[in-house]
């Protein structure tokens, strides 16, 4: 029922129980009713309540994520409904996004995916089936995730929602960018038009689209057009006064100019990328070491390998490459072979790791399916016990109404045949009493003749049968 009908039947019931408070038993009836509504509105609001909180969690997601994060945490999720949770599931996989934190489980994701999938019409589809691609993208799964991508688009273009049809484009340019990078450079170019155009642009959102427009180019054979888009974006990191933005800009500057053979300015790129950022990381160390390589400066090169941190299978097989390679450069032919095996240990862990991944996801997956298969099964049950129960109880509350029917009006019968006995035997004691009242007149009347006959009375056949009946 729409709540506007609610509140009227609800207006109306305190209306007729004002009117009705002199009849208690229809009073009594409309109260109940009354706290009914009341009880469901109050529910009501609640539900109501919690989804405000969720959308202004997600509105504040893009500027504070880990204020809506906060938010979200202090939900209590027990009361929501399934669109509820699936809001709250969608809303914090928003804020992770938001804070940069690559999610490769999909336990969240998953339950707004799985409500969200059957409505189509829902404003909020769109942006689940980008980030269920989010997922996908993330774990590698780039079919899957450009499929997701392409239903978040068209959703994106159905509803005008412009800033999320750019994000699902320039998802799609990062998942064709490395097997299709033409069809990658066309996603992205309508990402950066459209969001040019955009009333809400954010100067950090066109950036890292023109960026990644860039990063299309070089992969496409034109890194000059890379490193004057690169430029222009420079100055607008300026204007942002962002270092993590400069760091990120001189480091696109560096790949670009060591494509075009510019190595020395490169290599000052690299160096101001690394001077710009926040912290040590290990892709703007790498990239130095990778223009003094170019450089033939083996000295430096390994002046900042010696330096380097790794923390992933990955980030030690780059590093022992890159050692590989200048050793053999240097013609350390067996120091060569070390790194060369250390390499390839850790490339074989980093794979390893990723089928360990997969299989563990897999078996999660199956596992949840399982589960999954079970609680229905098991609401299945519940459902068709509580039917039972309830179509059991119902029967034997109308048998028992029926045998208390069935009592009472034995008990009535038997009261209405004590009634007519009592009657019939009022009624023979009125006849009775008015033929001894019909007697007594008769022995009144002899007593009258015996005294005028001088007590001598010759009593005729009539008068003996009466006398007899009187007697009798």
């Amino acid at each position: 029922m729409h709540r506007k009908s609610f509140l009227v039947l609800y207006f109306c019931t305190l209306k007729q129980i004002i009117i009705s408070s002199t009849n208690l038993s229809i009073m009594y009836k409309l109260l109940y009713l009354w706290v009914l509504l009341s009880s469901i509105i109050f529910i009501e609001a609640c539900k109501n309540d919690y989804e405000h909180q969720i959308l202004d969690a997600i509105n504040i997601a893009d500027t504070y994520p880990d204020s809506s994060l906060l938010r979200l945490n202090q939900m209590n999720c027990n009361n929501l409904n399934k669109k509820g949770r699936a809001m709250y599931a969608l809303a914090y996989s928003i804020a992770q996004d938001k804070l940069g934190e690559i999610v490769k489980n999909d336990s969240l994701i998953r339950i707004a995916y799985n409500y969200y999938l059957k409505q189509p019409n829902d404003p909020f589809y769109g942006r689940c089936m980008y980030y269920m691609g989010c997922y996908y993208l993330n774990v590698d799964s780039l079919d899957r995730a450009s499929y997701l991508f392409k239903k978040a688009q068209i959703a994106a273009e159905q509803i005008s929602d412009t800033s999320n049809l750019c994000l699902a484009l320039e998802r799609l340019a990062k998942t064709f960018q490395k097997s299709e990078p033409k069809q990658a450079l066309q996603y992205i170019y309508r990402a950066c038009n459209l969001y040019n155009n955009y009333s809400e642009a954010k100067l950090y959102n066109i950036i890292c689209y023109n960026l990644m427009k860039a990063e299309c180019h070089s992969l496409c054979g034109s890194p000059r057009i890379a490193y004057g888009i690169s430029e222009e974006m420079l100055e607008k990191a300026e204007q942002l006064n962002d270092s993590s933005m400069m760091s990120a800009v001189y480091q696109e500057l560096s790949w670009f100019s060591c494509e075009m053979g510019n190595y020395s300015q490169a290599n000052e790129y690299s160096l101001r990328a690394r001077d710009y950022a926040c912290e040590a990381q290990f892709s703007t160390f790498y990239n130095i070491v990778d223009t003094y390589r170019n450089m033939g400066d083996y000295g430096k090169c390994w002046e900042y390998l010696d330096s380097l941190s790794p923390s992933s299978h990955y980030e030690h097989y780059v590093a022992y490459y890159m050692k590989h390679d200048i050793a053999l450069k240097q013609q350390l032919n067996k120091a060569a072979g070390i790194y060369a095996d250390s390499a390839f240990y850790h490339i074989e862990a980093m794979y390893q790791k990723a089928l360990n991944e997969k299989d563990t996801y897999y078996s999660r997956l199956m596992q949840n399916t399982e589960d999954k298969c079970n609680a229905e099964n098991n609401a299945r049950i519940y459902k068709v016990t509580t039917t039972f129960l309830i179509i059991t109880l119902l029967l034997l509350s109308i048998l028992g109404w029926l045998l208390v029917a069935n009592h009472l009006n034995k008990i009535k019968i038997k009261q209405k045949h004590d009634n007519e006995i009592i009657k019939s035997h009022e009624m023979q004691l009125a006849l009775m009493k008015d033929y001894l009242i019909q007697r007594f007149d008769i022995v009144r009347v002899l007593e009258e003749h015996s005294k005028a006959l001088s007590k001598r009375y010759k009593m005729k056949d009539s008068d003996w049968i009466e006398l007899e009946q009187c007697l009798n």
